[in-house]
């Protein structure tokens, strides 16, 4: 699988240009990529800056990312949107690897915010009242949450669900990389997921954590699943 996270500075005179751009590659994508291996792609306004945004599109293989870049709306983006749209562009992640970091974390950094995104698995599945209240806490008022079946839900609606049983017997977190942004960071990530008829299921979470009051807070939660991959 061939995955990219990228953050795309816009002019602020050309922002309803970028956004009506990159609507109609998400349609592209969706409807006429698919059986080519477009598996997503996806686009979401940075909560801190409305002329950024980042985009993840995963393909299938490199077939299908060929594929993807002789369809219209990619000839477009290197043909014009990028030389006169933006500002600043900046890969992420790429292909299994971080790409671009600001800075790299101290150990006890990088162990703590692996400690914080394994107790999200930890509360899922354990969603009685001290899970309510973790993430309560952990989750910011503004939080989006893009769940694996494409809805998205707000802080309520997530703590709501936690009142109805987990789907998955147990949960676990693999193979995690984490984009420092100055004073935010990417969290990438597998939860893998067992039924209790034994069957599994794996998840790309994409978490973006902001620092308040020395303390972490998850603005933008986007799950998707790559079981089949």
């Amino acid at each position: 699988m061939i995955e990219i996270l990228f953050r795309a500075e816009v002019k602020a005179t050309e922002r309803s240009v970028f956004i009506d751009f990159i609507e109609w590659d998400v349609r592209v994508a969706k409807e006429d990529e698919r059986g080519s291996g477009t598996l997503w792609f996806d686009y979401y306004e940075d909560p801190e800056d409305r002329n950024a945004f980042f985009v993840y599109e995963a393909y299938q293989n490199e077939a299908a990312f060929d594929a993807h870049k002789r369809n219209a709306p990619f000839k477009r983006w290197e043909a014009y949107i990028k030389q006169n749209v933006l500002t600043e562009f900046q890969i992420l992640f790429e292909s299994g690897k971080v790409v671009c970091s600001s800075k790299t974390l101290m150990p006890h950094e990088e162990a703590a915010l692996k400690s914080l995104n394994e107790q999200f698995a930890v509360m899922e599945q354990q969603r009685d009242a001290e899970a309510k209240a973790w993430f309560d806490t952990i989750l910011s008022d503004h939080l989006i949450f893009r769940r694996a079946n494409e809805s998205m839900v707000d802080k309520r609606s997530f703590l709501k669900g936690l009142d109805y049983p987990s789907p998955f017997a147990r949960r676990h977190m693999e193979d995690v990389h984490i984009i420092v942004l100055v004073d935010r960071v990417f969290v990438l990530l597998l939860v893998c997921t067992t039924k209790a008829d034994g069957t599994a299921n794996r998840y790309r979470n994409i978490r973006l954590f902001s620092k308040a009051a020395q303390s972490w807070k998850l603005d933008r939660w986007w799950n998707y699943d790559i079981t089949n991959v």
